[in-house]
């Protein structure tokens, strides 16, 4: 992946809710601002509590890399816990 870090968090937005960000970094350690212009990109579901556990790459000869998420999604109105997985352009 042009040897750029790619790291998957769980990050709080207000009170209690969080969401799932994915950030890239250049090889220099900086945040890599071809990634969705400020090298952060974020999933963000109203009302429900997203937690990242995992990360991976798809890789394909035909189509461009993508970084696939995975982790648990909290209904925050019932407290239901689901799978939740996300897949992002990098």
């Amino acid at each position: 992946f042009d040897n750029k870090l790619v790291v998957a968090a769980t990050s709080t937005v207000s009170g209690d809710h969080t969401n799932i960000s994915v950030l890239r970094f250049t090889t220099a350690g900086a945040l890599d601002a071809t990634f969705d212009g400020d090298g952060i990109r974020t999933a963000d579901l109203p009302n429900v509590a997203l937690y990242a556990n995992a990360i991976t790459l798809q890789n394909s000869d035909t189509t461009p890399t993508k970084i696939v998420v995975a982790g648990s999604a909290v209904d925050e109105l019932n407290d239901m816990s689901r799978f939740f997985i996300a897949r992002f352009g990098a």
